[in-house]
């Protein structure tokens, strides 16, 4: 949030930007909305609509300020939801990614990645610590004498005296779940599109099962959770269109995540309008399966006015055919 704009401000500031866009979506001849009231705001998550009133902290379910990717991890203010979704999204799905990160860091060797775990020397001895990287093949075994049982201390000593030491166990602490990162992963998508193009942007029966997956995440509504590991230069940063293969046909979001060892790159795809549409889920899933190798060509949609241009309400979808055509 720029220095100086007090909270309160810039959610009345993004109520007005976006409440407008929703005026102009409202106006196209395919939306029917009910009741149609003016000056409203859509919580992206929920669908749940707001007046102003809901900008009051007073206000039960209150609109609040949401940072995508979230705050902690690089992220910044972009777009109002509202409180339920925020907290739900937050706790549910988000407080999974930091685990997650943090034992890909560990496993891929990355130096000074760290993990909680409980130390076992020997089967009768569980002492609480912390496992370092500190190079290649060489891990750092720190355990806290503070935090452990004392009589496991006198094991320990015991076996250090001896130099015997059976086969060590380390048992991981913190675990996640990882199908809540990969849905964190698909809200982030979700909320970085909706944050450049606005509510037009969520005008799409396929986009809408993206939207019923991140309220639902224990049902697997999605085939694939649709996170593509591949190298995404950085003029791709942003909301693109992937052109080729034909079969993964969609807009594929590409944002960096920052830990305090790295930053890391993902790109996350949402469904377009038209074919293969929510299919290509189901074609990334195949894709996996089969262990094929891809080659991926997409086309960046060029930062605009998106929000405050009443002619750009539906720009995703314009560039969604355009592009399209250009590569058919």
């Amino acid at each position: 949030m720029p220095k100086g704009v007090r909270p309160e401000e810039k959610r009345e500031q993004l109520y007005t930007i976006f409440s407008r866009n929703w005026e102009e979506v409202k106006k196209h001849l395919k939306v029917r909305i009910e009741p149609n009231v003016h000056d409203t705001y859509l919580c992206p998550i929920c669908f749940k609509y707001f007046t102003r009133e809901g900008l009051k902290d007073s206000y039960d379910d209150c609109l609040t300020l949401e940072d995508v990717p979230p705050s902690s991890l690089g992220g910044k203010v972009r777009t109002l939801t509202c409180k339920i979704c925020n907290n739900t999204g937050g706790s549910e799905l988000e407080s999974h990614l930091p685990l997650k990160l943090r034992m890909d860091e560990f496993t891929q060797g990355i130096p000074n990645a760290s993990i909680d775990s409980i130390f076992n020397p020997a089967p009768n001895i569980n002492l609480d610590a912390t496992i370092h990287q500190r190079g290649p093949n060489l891990l750092h075994i720190q355990y806290y004498l503070n935090r452990s049982n004392p009589k496991d201390i006198e094991k320990l000593h015991e076996l250090e005296a001896k130099g015997d030491f059976p086969i060590i166990n380390l048992k991981i602490l913190g675990k996640y779940k990882d199908f809540r990162a990969e849905i964190a992963f698909l809200r982030i998508a979700y909320l970085l599109a909706f944050s450049q193009f606005g509510y037009g942007f969520l005008m799409n029966f396929n986009i809408q099962k993206v939207r019923h997956q991140i309220q639902k995440p224990d049902e697997r509504i999605l085939p694939d959770w649709g996170r593509i590991d591949y190298i995404f230069p950085d003029e791709t940063l942003g909301v693109n269109i992937i052109t080729e293969p034909k079969e993964l046909q969609s807009f594929i979001v590409i944002f960096d995540l920052k830990t305090s060892l790295r930053k890391t790159r993902y790109g996350i795809i949402l469904p377009g309008p038209t074919e293969p549409g929510f299919k290509v889920y189901g074609n990334l899933a195949e894709i996996r399966e089969k262990k094929l190798d891809i080659q991926i060509k997409c086309r960046r949609i060029p930062d605009n006015d998106f929000l405050t241009n009443p002619e750009l309400a539906f720009a995703a979808y314009r560039y969604w055919e355009f592009l399209r055509e250009q590569n058919n």
